[in-house]
């Protein structure tokens, strides 16, 4: 009889730190074991895979799709195909922070009727820094996945403005949204990752049970009929692709980065986000060339940036997430 495969389910939006708290589960909490990572991301171009992708994992990347859209066909299948050419004792799957969590374990689900698969973990990151515009940005997507979390662990508590709701408001807040799930607010980059994941595993009973009992609840419902919704892609340049979703408004451009990049320019790039010329930008990441072995990894998240300069002698790529995205604008400041 073949081994279970364990699902960690790593969700969160926009910005809230998935992929930094992946890396950390991967070096302190999953050591020895065989580890493959699934991964959903909004728009053209995977930025969070390159990231990885030197950790030792296998990672299969699902670009350029809602996660309404992709996991009901590519998604069982790039789970299959992980463990059919994989055989991993435990399946990671960090979808885009535009997606509704009961959109992932559905899918999952299905899956493990014909798959050695159950899910141990539903994790959902939400970022204290930016709580009270997120509750306003994202919508049923950030309320979803706070709802349907098994374990909330909230992230950059370190970071709260003084004139923004408290550590304890926002937990309070969140408690309106899921009154079941352990909310984890010690700042977790300094926590083991070995920690995490035994609160996560412990949480995951409880939210297994709930589960099964709002699954009872729902019993006759059809269980596809919210995936179903209009989609529109559209093709407006080699190097752009827009990804339109009809929930919210939000929409993708992706750019491949040829010319190298200094601080200064990324600076200029995120006064552009912020004065509004070019839309409404709520995230853009990306990794740009400073020369042929480094390169700089940009996150932008609500106006706040961060910058780290790394060994990435891949192409240069950046992704922006917003609202009535300007190309054109943003096509002239990168100059491709």
């Amino acid at each position: 009889m073949k081994q279970t495969i364990k699902i960690d389910i790593i969700s969160g939006f926009l910005g809230a730190g998935k992929t930094t708290l992946i890396n950390k589960l991967l070096a302190e909490a999953y050591a020895g074991e065989r580890v493959a990572l699934l991964e959903n991301e909004f728009g053209e171009i995977g930025i969070d895979g390159d990231l990885l992708q030197g950790s030792g994992i296998t990672v299969k990347e699902l670009a350029n799709g809602c996660i309404c859209c992709t996991l009901q066909g590519d998604f069982v299948d790039g789970i299959r195909e992980l463990v059919e050419t994989c055989n991993p004792e435990r399946i990671i799957i960090e979808p885009t922070g535009l997606a509704k969590l009961l959109d992932i374990i559905a899918p999952c689900k299905k899956a493990a009727e014909s798959l050695p698969l159950e899910i141990n973990l539903v994790v959902s990151l939400v970022n204290a820094a930016s709580y009270t515009p997120l509750i306003n940005v994202g919508g049923e997507f950030f309320t979803n996945q706070i709802i349907d979390a098994w374990f909330i662990l909230i992230s950059a508590v370190q970071d709260i403005p003084d004139d923004d709701m408290s550590l304890a408001e926002i937990v309070e807040s969140i408690r309106t949204l899921n009154d079941k799930a352990p909310i984890f607010t010690d700042p977790w980059d300094t926590t083991d990752g070995l920690t995490l994941l035994t609160a996560a595993e412990q949480a995951a009973v409880m939210g297994q049970a709930t589960a099964e009992e709002q699954a009872a609840v729902k019993a006759g419902q059809d269980p596809h009929e919210e995936y179903h919704h209009d989609h529109e892609h559209d093709s407006h340049h080699d190097h752009v692709h827009d990804h339109n979703h009809d929930t919210n408004g939000f929409s993708s451009v992706s750019f491949h980065l040829k010319s190298p990049w200094t601080a200064e320019k990324v600076q200029g790039l995120a006064a552009i986000f912020k004065s509004g010329e070019c839309g409404e930008v709520f995230r853009a990441k990306g990794l740009l060339p400073t020369d042929k072995k480094r390169a700089l990894k940009f996150d932008y998240v609500y106006g706040t940036v961060k910058l780290i300069e790394i060994d990435f002698p891949g192409e240069g790529k950046l992704v922006i997430i917003g609202r009535d995205l300007k190309t054109d604008r943003l096509e002239s400041y990168l100059k491709v």
